[in-house]
């Protein structure tokens, strides 16, 4: 099975999850870190600087290109059109907060701010943050700095992350 990565961030998630299952292709929607960090481990990454459908549309044809079976998503763009139809229950979004509570930006930071914290690993879809929920747990935030949080946060859903890819990697 080839795993494709989008990304748009510092990819510490990619990372952890890249043990558990090598992803075969990083494609990321502005300059970051994970492109960075693709490019130092010899993993094939991507830029693409376009929006909207468009965006859309050159991943749904990078993907076609490399041969990709399915894909780990942890993208600030909204992903819509032939790629969702076309890779149907094959791209999984993590969302680092409660869902539909803290849908959209910033998710983190609301979610620490109201003491409900927690991490959903979801099927794309139209819709966002809309699909399907693989992994969802919630619990009450005990840390007492979002520094605490975001380190915690990262540590309980890297590992339920790491058990999904290696399900996945196995049963295609």
């Amino acid at each position: 099975m080839k795993l494709a990565w989008l990304a748009s961030g510092n990819g510490m998630l990619l990372r952890e999850l890249n043990i558990a299952f090598p992803v075969s292709i990083v494609v990321c929607d502005r300059q970051c870190a994970s492109n960075d960090w693709a490019k130092k481990k010899g993993i094939p990454s991507i830029v693409l600087n376009t929006r909207g459908e468009k965006l859309s549309d050159e991943i749904n044809d990078v993907f076609k290109s490399n041969g990709i079976d399915f894909s780990f998503c942890t993208f600030r763009s909204i992903l819509s059109g032939k790629l969702i139809s076309d890779y149907k229950d094959r791209i999984i979004n993590y969302h680092p907060a409660p869902l539909p509570e803290f849908a959209g930006i910033d998710p983190i930071e609301k979610s620490f701010s109201s003491g409900l914290g927690g991490f959903v690993y979801h099927m794309i879809e139209e819709g966002v943050d809309t699909g399907k929920r693989l992994i969802d747990i919630r619990f009450n935030i005990f840390q007492e700095s979002l520094k605490e949080y975001g380190e915690f946060l990262f540590s309980i859903s890297s590992s339920f992350g790491r058990h999904l890819v290696r399900h996945i990697g196995g049963n295609q």
